[in-house]
């Protein structure tokens, strides 16, 4: 298991990340730096470098990371996730099938919150294998993970919840971008709409 985050003049978070042990965990993980404007250095994790800064470049970010780990199983979370160390084993030991997304239930300030769309372990080929992120998504905010999800449901991929909790820590989250939705919005509901035909 290979863990992948992005990353987005966030250096708070990788503070996060390290007060939490990940730079001595036995896992290798991969960050995409999409852009930011102090180019990320760590030393503890693998770091590919998207040099152009494209708002919400998460479809072409997420394609780059799945690229740099092929035939594996991913953990792919957002940089404001995360998990103890000891579920983080918990998440290792857990068998994922053929065409199956093992989605996780999250804990907010104490509070269990719905599962993300964005935080799963999956087979990375079987991802690449339904097209990845759709990168027309790029440029706006949201509905590139639902779109994913949506497609990999319509290939019959199997979606199974763990017990796994999934910590999130709000004030890590990208921050000063726009997060109106409407444009992609409409771009899911045309290709829902025609994948419904």
């Amino acid at each position: 298991m290979k863990i992948l985050y992005l990353y987005y003049n966030q250096p708070e978070a990788i503070e996060n990340l390290k007060s939490l042990g990940y730079d001595k965990c036995n896992h290798e993980i991969i960050i995409i730096d999409d852009g930011s404007e102090i180019p990320l250095k760590c030393d503890w994790a693998t770091v590919y470098r998207i040099d152009k800064d494209v708002a919400w470049n998460m479809p072409m970010a997420n394609n780059l990371g799945l690229s740099k780990i092929p035939d594996e199983v991913v953990l792919r979370m957002d940089i404001d996730h995360f998990f103890t160390l000891q579920d983080l084993k918990n998440v290792d030991e857990i068998k994922v099938d053929e065409k199956e997304i093992i989605k996780f239930k999250r804990l907010y300030n104490g509070n269990e919150i719905r599962p993300g769309k964005n935080i799963y372990l999956a087979r990375v080929n079987d991802i690449v294998n339904v097209g990845g992120y759709n990168e027309i998504f790029c440029g706006n905010y949201g509905f590139e993970d639902g779109e994913l999800m949506h497609r990999m449901s319509k290939n019959g991929f199997k979606f199974t919840l763990s017990n796994i909790f999934c910590r999130v820590d709000g004030d890590l989250h990208t921050k000063n971008l726009d997060r109106n939705t409407d444009i992609n919005y409409k771009k899911y509901l045309r290709i829902i709409e025609k994948s419904n035909l």
